[in-house]
């Protein structure tokens, strides 16, 4: 996870590494949120935020 998260400089490519994370690595909102220091329920509605606007 360290690998995705190095080079984050913003939160536009923090929020699309942990949309990464989670839906192409599989780690779990927790093991994201607790890397990040984020709740689980906000890395819940951040992927969720960035799949619906790769979606559009």
């Amino acid at each position: 996870m360290e690998e995705l998260f190095t080079d984050v400089s913003d939160k536009t490519t923090r929020n699309e590494r942990i949309y990464q994370a989670v839906r192409v690595h599989h780690y779990t909102l927790r093991e994201v949120g607790d890397f990040v220091g984020l709740l689980y329920s906000t890395i819940s509605m951040i992927a969720k935020r960035v799949g619906e606007t790769m979606k559009s």
